[in-house]
């Protein structure tokens, strides 16, 4: 399974650097997730974490959520081609080519 999904806020003032901690917490939930569906929760966790660390270090109200994407493919093809989601507030369209390598 692919799984891709946004997460964030649009802050006036809040120059937020994602600490490499949770990026690799992501990361390694994505790839636990996909090599077995069984542990999924580990990969929202991971995504859950990363939201707590943006709300934690700026400060915003209902008007600066963006929405968010979660698009999920299956194999064998992962739905190879081009993709365009929109966030779940209008706010944004995400578009991404998906790409199966040899």
């Amino acid at each position: 399974m692919l799984l891709i999904n946004t997460v964030g806020v649009d802050v006036d003032g809040c120059y937020l650097k994602v600490p490499v901690l949770a990026e690799v917490g992501v990361a390694s939930g994505l790839a636990v997730a996909t090599a077995n569906l069984a542990l999924l929760p580990t990969y929202t966790a991971a995504i859950s974490e990363v939201v707590k660390g943006i709300n934690s270090a700026c400060s915003h109200n209902k008007n600066d959520e963006i929405g968010k994407i979660s698009d999920s493919y299956g194999a064998p093809s992962f739905s190879n081609g081009l993709h365009s989601s929109r966030s779940s507030t209008g706010d944004f369209t995400l578009t991404y080519y998906i790409k199966i390598l040899p």
